[in-house]
């Protein structure tokens, strides 16, 4: 029982860690250091974004369409019983119909995203609506919810790379999203160490480019952050943006605090998604218990938190489904 209850606590601490890293992030995001590194100490609290930015209409503590995204895709697995992307690319299409014409609602959707959501609404099957050219982080940064419900970390990889298809669904993109569901996976289930967590996500990765750009952000996890910064990059190359929040928290694996200060004060980089990602990264593996206080005030904290609980228990449900069955048994479709 006290085990079920350490990694009920790793699955809702993923999930407000995506949305503290996310709601930190913007602030920073796109923005030169110069501009908001005051002290030498950066930004440790949630902050308005500077004037004229895209998010400065939004509270200190609301985050951006990193964590609107992957509530939308936590809510579809807990309607669905699974990954389903026709499901998820119909709540994509509504959310991205929203951003067009609702005041206020955009919270700095990427184009990559709106432009597939707008295909789905106009009737593209969503297995067929994403984008096959770009590289981008638009998919991996929403895809924490795919490792909480999914306990085996090699389909939790899979199943990510499922849920990037509608928006996402180049090769690098897919194979992000896959990683960090893979990860959050063996982080809130398998108990893993973070380098073993690495390894086995990264053992379904097809990308070349952007296994090397993990590989080097484990080798460079003890340099300085400035360094890792020059050597990793922090765009919105999903090679570049997960491979420094990974960096972020390796560097402090045990320090909430501590990475997401390290994700969100980069100079002028993807700070949202990079904090949202490394995050939940944290959150999984640290439980939620261990997130300061003080970042608790985050947007609609009580919900994630709840989601997080929801995923978890589809995730118990599927293991005592599967081991209700013979050992004979020819397994079938992937958990649920």
């Amino acid at each position: 029982m006290a085990i079920a209850q350490n990694n009920s606590q790793k699955a809702s601490g993923a999930m407000v860690g995506l949305a503290i890293g996310d709601a930190m992030g913007k602030a920073t995001e796109g923005v030169p250091k110069k501009i908001f590194d005051r002290a030498a100490a950066g930004i440790r609290e949630f902050r308005k974004a500077p004037e004229n930015h895209p998010c400065f209409h939004l509270g200190a503590n609301q985050y951006t369409d990193d964590t609107q995204q992957a509530v939308l895709l936590a809510e579809s697995i807990v309607d669905r019983q699974r990954v389903d992307i026709n499901d998820f690319g119909w709540k994509i299409a509504i959310w991205g119909e929203m951003c067009r014409t609702v005041p206020n609602f955009d919270r700095w959707a990427g184009n990559t995203s709106l432009e597939a959501a707008k295909r789905i609404f106009e009737g593209r099957e969503p297995r067929h609506s994403g984008s096959l050219s770009t590289e981008s982080n638009g998919s991996a940064m929403r895809s924490a919810p795919v490792g909480i419900a999914y306990p085996d970390s090699e389909v939790a990889f899979s199943m990510g790379k499922q849920s990037s298809v509608p928006t996402h669904a180049s090769q690098i993109s897919q194979d992000a999203a896959g990683f960090v569901a893979g990860m959050i996976s063996s982080l809130v289930h398998s108990g893993a160490e973070p380098a073993e967590a690495v390894q086995s996500a990264l053992a379904g990765v097809k990308s070349e480019k952007f296994a090397a750009a993990i590989r080097l952000a484990l080798m460079i996890s003890r340099l300085a952050s400035e360094t890792a910064e020059a050597i990793l990059g922090t765009g919105t190359n999903a090679s570049q943006s997960v491979a420094f929040a990974l960096y972020s928290f390796l560097h402090t694996p045990k320090d909430f605090e501590a990475t997401m200060v390290t994700a969100v004060n980069i100079d002028k980089g993807d700070s949202d998604t990079i904090a949202a990602i490394a995050g939940a990264f944290s959150g999984a593996y640290n439980g939620l218990s261990e997130i300061p206080v003080k970042f608790l005030s985050v947007e609609n904290f009580e919900y994630i938190k709840g989601l997080g609980e929801k995923l978890y228990e589809l995730s118990q449900a599927a293991i005592e489904w599967v081991m209700s069955k013979p050992a004979t048994a020819k397994p079938g479709k992937p958990l649920f």
